[in-house]
């Protein structure tokens, strides 16, 4: 299926996620955080820049759903391509000190210029360490099962991690 098609899907899941939320908006209700990486060659003619973000809602203290957002772009000899995965998270936090770690799940689509697009879901853990009342470091790891066609999972070796380390706000 091509991602043309795909889309509909997508923006259905966008408009159902804040009611699957059942979200309260007020003061620390709600949770951003932006994550990126980058690297290139010591001649600065070839590189990777890549980025993530995600809008969270918390259900109630300690659990929270949200949308996640990650961007990959990398330029070589030949040219550049880009990719990208979008995916509905659920985290449960531990505790409400400075400390915070957290499991979870996710589910979402990985699609490219040059990849195929591909259905994936896992488990997740991350820690959140406050250095303010609403400001926070994170560092986070994913594993992703990739989907064939229909619901048959891929081999493991054809899995992938996903790591993160950023900042992010409660509002």
């Amino acid at each position: 299926m091509s991602l043309v098609k795909k889309w509909p899907v997508m923006a259905f899941l966008l408009v159902l996620l804040p009611g699957l939320c059942d979200a309260q908006f007020g003061r620390g209700l709600r949770e951003l955080t932006l994550s990126g990486s980058g690297s290139s060659s010591r001649q600065f003619d070839s590189g990777t820049i890549s980025g993530t973000g995600e809008l969270g809602w918390y259900r109630t203290p300690h659990l929270e759903f949200g949308l996640r957002q990650s961007f990959n772009w990398t330029k070589y000899e030949q040219g550049s391509t880009w990719n990208g995965a979008t995916r509905l998270y659920g985290d449960y936090h531990f505790g409400s000190g400075q400390w915070r770690p957290y499991v979870g799940a996710s589910f979402g689509i990985a699609y490219g210029e040059r990849s195929d697009t591909t259905l994936f879901a896992g488990p997740e853990i991350g820690l959140k360490f406050y250095v303010l009342p609403a400001a926070f470091l994170f560092v986070q790891m994913e594993y992703q099962f990739l989907f064939e066609s229909g619901a048959n999972v891929h081999g493991v070796d054809d899995d992938a991690y996903a790591y993160s380390f950023g900042a992010g706000y409660n509002f």
